[in-house]
């Protein structure tokens, strides 16, 4: 089972449970899901596809959730 398979189940579950607290800030399995989601899509717009590889170098933040 991959990363997103295990998002996407976990969402199905556990939709409006709490997935990360970072400082004062909540971030709920079906959130998260729906970001995810919407950066795929901002990939799939600059041209990546299935199978390509990206890296991200930042500091921990619920920007990146």
């Amino acid at each position: 089972m991959n990363l997103r398979r295990i998002l996407h189940h976990s969402a199905r579950l556990y939709r409006n449970k709490v997935a990360l607290t970072f400082q004062s800030s909540q971030i709920t399995y079906g959130q998260m899901e729906e970001n995810c989601l919407k950066l795929g899509s901002v990939f799939c717009g600059l041209g990546l596809k299935q199978g390509d590889r990206i890296g991200v170098l930042d500091f921990n933040s619920m920007a990146l959730a």
